[in-house]
């Protein structure tokens, strides 16, 4: 959720962060400070940084494998 929640109910806040973890099938908790939450987004940098250091290494290994399948019979064409 992203606000500070001053105008919703405890009770309502706890109810969608449940509804939304049942639809999405994770598992959420509301955050202590809100405000933090919605000026602060230094989590979901850290996730975005991982996910592209994530991507960068299977795209090496892809790589790799393409590389190391190269050969007189199969991969690149072998040229002099």
């Amino acid at each position: 959720m992203i606000g500070s929640g001053i105008g919703a109910p405890e009770k309502y806040r706890k109810v969608v962060v449940e509804k939304l973890g049942y639809v999405t099938g994770l598992q959420l908790s509301l955050r202590e400070n809100l405000f933090d939450a919605a000026q602060n987004f230094d989590d979901l940098a850290k996730v975005s940084s991982e996910l592209r250091l994530l991507a960068s290494c299977l795209i090496k290994f892809a790589k790799d494998l393409r590389l190391l399948s190269s050969g007189p019979e199969a991969g690149f064409p072998y040229r002099e």
